[in-house]
């Protein structure tokens, strides 16, 4: 018998491509910052039959089947301003593409506190947007990056006392801006090619789409670190040996969503995302989003998946709050006081980077329980509910917008 060879393992690497035909390989692209836990498993449903063989024994040899293979993949690592859009074409919406940063020009703005910027034209802004200002000669300049308060079609505030108002400068929004709907009336989502593996062995998942994932960071301690946690469960065709192939780009200078860098705006349902009322002290969040897609298996020559369907799937919220006059008024109070009646509102739960770095989440919650409890001696309130669909959003449950460098 020849002797094993083994060796340490010098590093994990996990790498995806986008398939242009569900199940038919490609070379991956793009390498994946994933915990090293993250490996293909491969269940090939092993099954014995129920017989009776006059005998005490549990299964006969050479008795068994295979049913319907199917691989699997759980990966757990942070959500990062870089690359959150490779997970979610294969989750939330296939084919998205970002628009790049747009620059309008500036005719004035006003000397007050805060100071208010009109655009020539349309400027296309939502509150919350991060935009880049230059070229501005008010006192002082207003040039920098600011959050904007929109106002009208073409006008918006930023946090600056003006003494003396400006009449020029030019205004750009963001720098790409990929925004994903959650896929509810069309299967738009992709599949992709998984290698996984180390300096010993690779393997390789074809068919790849995620079923259910989680966006969330734990309770805030201060001092403390906690990003916003990326958990994805994948499926897919088979696991094969390989060896790696491509030549996958690798994110570098990648920044992380942060929980403490986050804020929360909650509002009733006649108030436009974005505009709602802050609800500060925002301590910790978990967003559980299923795609709804199943594999499916048709009677072939093959027992790897056929395709694959969409189930009905509800995406959950459980987001808690220190707890204050204001949270207890616009939450608790206003689900205890109503009779008869879901209490539906809009959130945006915004995570800002640094620069035109920040992505967020809006959708319209339907409160199911908002317990009022207890963490390291403080009061905190929760919210636990449901996303449900918003005209606004085109009649999806819930939608983020992810701004970044990335063009592609």
């Amino acid at each position: 018998m020849a002797p094993i060879t083994v060796g340490s393992r010098a590093f994990h690497r996990v790498s995806l491509g986008v398939e242009s035909t569900h199940g038919t390989r490609v070379d991956p692209t793009f390498n994946l910052n994933m915990a090293s836990s993250s490996i293909i498993t491969l269940d090939k449903s092993p099954a014995n039959p129920d017989e009776d063989y006059q005998s005490l024994v549990m299964n006969q040899p050479g008795r068994g089947t295979f049913g319907v293979r199917l691989a699997g993949l759980q990966m757990d690592g942070v959500a990062r301003y870089q690359d959150l859009m490779r997970y979610c074409q294969h989750w939330w919406a296939g084919g998205v593409t970002p628009t790049g940063a747009t620059s309008k020009t500036i005719s004035g703005n006003t000397a007050a506190s805060p100071t208010v910027v009109t655009t020539t034209a349309a400027h296309g802004l939502v509150t919350g947007d991060t935009v880049l200002i230059s070229g501005s000669n008010s006192t002082p300049l207003i040039d920098g990056t600011w959050t904007v308060t929109v106002l009208t079609t073409t006008t918006f505030s930023i946090p600056v006392n003006v003494t003396i108002a400006g009449t020029a400068g030019s205004v750009a929004a963001g720098a790409d801006k990929w925004v994903f709907p959650l896929d509810a009336s069309s299967d738009t989502l992709k599949s992709a090619t998984i290698q996984e593996g180390d300096n010993v062995q690779a393997y390789e998942m074809t068919y790849g789409m995620i079923t259910d994932g989680h966006l969330s960071f734990n309770q805030l301690t201060a001092p403390g670190n906690m990003p916003w946690e990326l958990k994805t469960t994948w499926m897919g065709q088979d696991k094969v040996p390989t060896a790696f192939t491509g030549t996958p780009a690798t994110v570098t200078g990648a920044e992380s969503l942060m929980g403490h860098l986050t804020r929360a705006y909650i509002d009733t349902t006649s108030v436009a995302f974005g505009s709602g009322t802050e609800e500060v002290g925002v301590l910790a969040m978990d967003f559980t989003i299923p795609s709804g897609v199943t594999p499916r298996k048709y009677g072939e020559t093959t027992d790897t998946l056929s395709t694959h369907g969409r189930l009905k799937r509800t995406p959950l919220l459980t987001i808690s709050f220190f707890l204050s006059s204001g949270s207890e008024t616009d939450l608790f109070a206003a689900w205890q006081g109503n009779i008869g009646q879901m209490v539906e509102r809009r959130l945006r739960l915004k995570a800002v980077g640094s620069g035109n770095n920040n992505a967020y989440i809006d959708s319209r919650i339907r409160f199911r329980t908002v317990p009022v409890q207890e963490f390291n001696g403080a009061s905190i309130l929760a919210i636990d509910a449901e996303c449900v669909g918003d005209s606004a959003l085109g009649g999806s449950d819930l939608q983020l917008t992810l701004n970044n460098a990335i063009a592609s």
